[in-house]
């Protein structure tokens, strides 16, 4: 009885790396290989690279749609020039602080008055076209380059924006 126990605990023990073999390399696991790993981590660092410049450039672009003076003055440039096209350099006259332009039947005046630039067309109403403006200077170069210098004053700080025409 003894020997037949201890036989068939020698069988068993001569079983275990069959049942190992058998039922540990039988197990099919789905995982990455080193390359899918490598490129996994390549495209992680390359976000980790990107990310702080984005929220850079975001900060740059929150200042910069807070400065109304930049909107305004796009706006006013973008105006101005749409004006100026198909005008004489004859229908323009410049006096101080006024630009007026003499296009068709139209008669469109950029003034300032009370610190604003303020278009008028045709002597009927007004439109405010930039704020808190300090000077407005237009100069004629070489008799066909109008050079048009603002002055504006945002809180604390000067700014001076040119348009040559």
């Amino acid at each position: 009885m003894i020997l037949s126990k201890v036989t068939n605990k020698f069988v068993l023990f001569q079983k275990i790396p069959l049942l190992i073999k058998r039922h540990v390399y039988s197990i099919n696991v789905k995982a990455f290989s080193l390359i899918e790993m490598l490129v996994a981590m390549m495209v992680i660092s390359i976000i980790l690279l990107i990310v702080p410049d984005l929220i850079r450039l975001s900060k740059t672009f929150l200042i910069e749609s807070r400065e109304l003076t930049t909107v305004d003055f796009e706006f006013f440039s973008r105006d101005i020039l749409e004006d100026f096209k198909g005008v004489d350099k004859n229908d323009i006259e410049i006096r101080q602080q006024r630009i007026i332009l003499q296009k068709g039947e139209e008669m469109i005046e950029y003034k300032l008055i009370n610190n604003k630039i303020i278009k008028v067309v045709n002597d009927r109403g007004n439109i405010t076209m930039i704020n808190n403006v300090t000077a407005f200077t237009a100069n004629i170069y070489y008799k066909s380059i109008i050079k048009i210098t603002i002055t504006v004053k945002v809180g604390t700080n000067v700014q001076t924006k040119t348009i040559y025409v």
